[in-house]
């Protein structure tokens, strides 16, 4: 829902009424997130204000976060919906794989059976939509 959302924000520009652009969307997204997690996560900042975590935490911010959804927004418009799907999909199944590879964490039989399970329904689903409006085209 995600992906079709930002795919329908790049497209339009936000030019139905008054809505905001897809950038727009993501950033009042993230600064919600942010507002709803910051009473369970405070006292745990507060006690972390160091500059060298606060260094770490903007870099993390500006290029893992930020770069990473500048990009997916500017590229959606250029994706079909599917394909866009399935790489925004892919990205939190292969994170184990991705932290077992850089940082010798291996995932346990639990998190590759539960991301596996998110892959399957996602890809599923997202498949049995597609495939849905397809069929509604050629009626």
């Amino acid at each position: 829902m995600r992906q079709e959302c930002l795919r329908w924000l790049a497209k339009t520009g936000g030019k139905m009424g008054n809505s905001g652009t897809a950038e727009a969307s993501v950033t009042i997204g993230n600064l919600l997130a942010f507002v709803v997690c910051l009473p369970v996560a405070g006292g745990e900042i507060v006690g972390a204000a160091e500059p060298k975590n606060a260094a770490l935490l903007l870099y993390l911010g500006i290029f893992q976060i930020g770069l990473a959804y500048a990009l997916v927004v500017r590229s959606v418009r250029r994706v079909p919906a599917f394909e866009a799907a399935a790489l925004l999909l892919l990205e939190p199944v292969f994170n184990p794989i991705w932290a077992w590879l850089a940082q010798g964490e291996k995932p346990t039989p639990l998190v590759v059976a539960g991301g596996a399970a998110i892959l399957a329904g996602a890809l599923g689903g997202t498949a049995g939509r597609s495939a849905l409006r397809r069929a509604a085209a050629e009626v």
